[in-house]
């Protein structure tokens, strides 16, 4: 509580007494509450104070509880609110003032609704049903149905009848909350439904045979469309789809209904049933008797319907059947049997309509299944000892039975009634031929015939005869053929055919040692099949060595024989050696050292075996090639620098063709392949030798190296010393020349050698006056060219 201090002053100022008031007190209405009482919606509280400037708090309480966090002006109702009545306090508070609390009303019980639903067929007599969805416990409800926004009178209940006044109109349903103390709440669904009229149709005429029913739909939306289904008993009657409909005998002794369906945009589509009618009264029938089918069941065969006894003015007709599937166009008393009907079995069907009776379908009894054939095919060798076999091929579906008989000559077999036939003698030349004959139960009976275009033939496993080594001849004996038969041979080593090997006998080839030998013989006559028989393999082949020959093949070079793999436990022998078949004196062991004597000549060399306890044998080997007849190459000219050499065309075995490399010091020269060359100063003091290379077809390679050249020395030119006047004497002096040089010297004067000035100096005398004198110089090494030089050329004076 707020108090006031009033002071009372006396006449001279002094305080005489002190009054104590109480403040006032803010002014504040009740408040009140206003919005929807419902779960989800907001409520708002109102209050007035006349106490400007005062501050206002806020609480709302539920059926007297306080509610947490609710302290502004505005509560969103929640579930927990529901049931409950809600009340808010506002306290007004303001400085110099006593604060004020007030309290509002409370409201009616909170009530937690929901949208309803509408379920229902939607036409005129359906009953509608509203779902209010869940309010809260214990509260009653109210329903209001609507046409069109517009409440439908006396539509009070949650459910309602749809009549015809609604037809075509918006229906929903208004749901509100009716319990005394709680609030009122109305829901509108959101759910419609748009009501059609439809009519259950109505069947008029006679149920009978032959007669027209007629289909009244009743009445139906403004607008829609309508279709019919007309029914015998539960099942569709194909086709019958207008609002009338003729019946047929096969609707006899059924109800009949009809269902009529109308559809219109933005409405249900409706189906109406009308009631079903008595049973369909049937025609008396015409008289008859079940037909029979005459003819043979066989591809491309008629077969005849014999309709039997109907009765005198009855129209029939025909309708043919294979496996009870009707075959198209087939409508006539007679059918002519195709291969599309192999596999089944025919039937056919007799209908006899007359007017006032009604119609009667009969049925003869099924012929067997009708047989397409195949044509058979023989296989297996046609010889005498082989066996043919038939197969039947691609028949009728489920034929796998069948009867057989072979011929031969157009006379059947004795026995031979199976799929397999062996050949025998009785059947030699003779044409052979099979019919097989269906015999599968059920299915009809047909045959088809094979025959072989050529004879049956006689062959035989040929022989071979003849030792089985190499160098051996063997013989083929081809055995009895059928008289006439033409006969080739093919010999086989291994799997591979020998070339050229076409004839009776066979020289046996080195090279098949080791291997297995056989023999094809071909037979081939006009008429017949051609055969090839193959005799049993030989053992393998026995081996006889193949000497070899290798080694250098010029004259002065070696060659050898290597007498290669004889039969086991042989490994000694004797060699001689030949020059053009002529045995080499001496030549007696595994090489020989050709002579110039050889040149040219053809070298063989005999191999015999002389192994004690075997038998001997001699195998002569042939080189491939012969020498060459050969001379050592020689060198002509000056090996002096820029000076030439060259080596004389070689005179060996005619036809030879030569190559040349040179060298210096052992070192091939590069570039330097002719048979001419020129040295350069970088020769000097070197070896040079020519190698000459000679080549023939038929004869080994030969190379032979010339003698060396004499070395060219290294040379200084002399110089020559003194004054060229009378009573002088001039000196030479040779310069540095290759190690070794030993000097000689011969002065001349002019173009004349001056006699016996063979020193090293010379003393000029009056007779020399005018003369032009030189000096050579000569230096000489052993395995060098000798060398000279000139020096001086000076003229002589007084």
């Amino acid at each position: 509580m707020h108090v006031a201090a009033v002071a009372a002053a006396s006449a001279s100022g002094a305080v005489e007494s002190i009054t104590f008031a109480a403040a006032p007190k803010v002014a504040l209405a009740a408040p009140t509450i206003t919005g929807t009482q419902k779960v989800g919606a907001t409520l708002q509280a109102s209050v007035k104070t006349m106490t400007k400037g005062a501050a206002l708090g806020y609480q709302w309480y539920a059926s007297g509880s306080k509610i947490s966090g609710a302290t502004k002006s505005r509560l969103l109702l929640t579930s927990s609110q529901a049931g409950k009545a809600v009340t808010v306090k506002v306290t007004a508070k303001k400085t110099g003032y006593t604060s004020a609390t007030t309290a509002s009303a409370a409201t009616s019980k909170i009530v937690k609704s929901a949208i309803p639903t509408v379920s229902g067929t939607a036409k005129v007599g359906a009953t509608l049903t509203a779902k209010p969805g869940t309010w809260t416990s214990g509260v009653k409800l109210a329903y209001t149905w609507t046409a069109n926004g517009a409440a439908i009178s006396g539509a009070t209940k949650s459910t309602f009848v749809v009549k015809s006044a609604q037809t075509a109109k918006t229906i929903r349903v208004n749901v509100a909350s009716a319990q005394a103390g709680f609030a009122k709440v109305t829901e509108k669904s959101t759910t419609s439904v748009k009501p059609a009229r439809t009519s259950v149709p109505t069947i008029s005429g006679t149920a009978k045979v032959g007669s027209t029913l007629t289909a009244a739909p009743g009445l139906w939306t403004t607008g829609t469309t309508l279709k019919y289904q007309w029914y015998a008993g539960k099942d569709a009657i194909a086709g019958a789809t207008k609002s009338t409909l003729v019946l047929a005998t096969k609707q006899a002794g059924q109800a009949i209904t009809v269902k009529v369906t109308g559809s219109l945009t933005g409405f249900t589509t409706f189906t109406e049933t009308s009631k079903t009618t008595s049973a369909v009264a049937a025609l008396k029938p015409v008289a008859s008797t079940v037909p029979t089918i005459s003819g043979e069941v066989a591809l491309g065969s008629t077969l005849t319907a014999e309709p039997g006894t109907w009765a005198t003015g009855a129209t029939l007709a025909y309708q043919w059947f294979a496996d009870n599937v009707a075959i198209s166009g087939a409508t006539t008393s007679t059918l002519v049997i195709a291969k599309e009907h192999g596999g089944t079995a025919l039937t056919v069907t007799v209908t006899g309509s007359q007017t006032g009776y009604a119609t009667v379908a009969q049925t003869s009894k099924a012929t067997v299944k009708v047989v397409s054939s195949a044509t058979p095919t023989i296989t297996g060798q046609t010889k005498v000892g082989a066996t043919l076999s038939v197969t039947p091929g691609a028949w009728t579906s489920g034929v796998s039975t069948f009867d057989y008989t072979w011929f031969a000559n157009g006379t059947p077999i004795e026995d031979a009634t199976s799929s397999t036939l062996t050949l025998t003698g009785a059947q030699l030349s003779k044409t052979i031929a099979v019919r097989l004959e269906s015999a599968q139960d059920g299915y009809a009976q047909v045959s088809a015939n094979a025959t072989l275009t050529v004879k049956t033939a006689q062959t035989s496993v040929p022989t071979i005869t003849g030792r089985v080594k190499v160098g051996e001849t063997l013989t083929a004996t081809p055995g009895e053929w059928t008289t006439g038969t033409k006969l080739s041979y093919q010999w086989y080593a291994g799997n591979a055919g020998i070339a050229g090997a076409r004839n009776e006998t066979l020289v046996i080839a080195p090279k098949y040692a080791g291997m297995v030998l056989t023999v094809k013989v071909t037979g081939s006559r006009t008429g017949y099949t051609t055969f090839t028989e193959t005799s049993q393999a030989t053992g393998n082949v026995e081996a006889t060595a193949a000497p070899t020959i290798s080694g250098d093949t010029r004259i002065g070079g070696t060659l050898s024989v290597d007498p290669g793999t004889w039969a086991e436990g042989i490994t000694t022998f004797t060699y001689q050696w030949y020059s053009d078949d002529v045995a080499i004196d001496g030549a007696t062991s595994r090489t020989v050292t050709l002579a110039s004597e050889q040149a040219e000549a053809t070298i063989s060399v005999r191999v015999t075996s002389a192994q004690d306890g075997f038998e001997s044998e001699t195998v002569t080997a042939t080189h491939s090639v012969k020498a060459l007849r050969t001379e050592l190459p020689t060198i002509v000219g000056d090996s002096g620098a820029n000076r030439g050499m060259y080596v004389p065309v070689p005179v060996w075995t005619p036809g030879t063709t030569f190559t040349y490399e040179w060298f210096a010091d052992g070192v091939q020269i590069e570039g330097e392949t002719d048979r001419f060359i020129t040295l350069g100063d970088d020769m000097n003091d070197k070896s040079v030798t020519a190698q000459v290379t000679g080549t023939l077809a038929g004869y080994g390679t030969a190379t032979l190296e010339s003698a060396v050249a004499m070395k060219h020395m290294t040379t200084v030119d002399p110089i020559v010393e003194g004054e060229p006047k009378v009573g002088s004497t001039l000196t030479v002096t040779p310069g540095v020349w290759t190690t070794g040089a030993v000097f000689s010297y011969q002065w001349f004067a002019g173009y004349d050698m001056i006699e016996g000035a063979t020193d090293s100096s010379l003393l000029l005398t009056a007779d020399l006056v005018g003369k032009n004198v030189v000096v050579r110089v000569t230096g000489v090494i052993d395995g060098y060219t000798e060398t000279y030089l000139w020096a001086g050329n000076l003229i002589v004076t007084e």
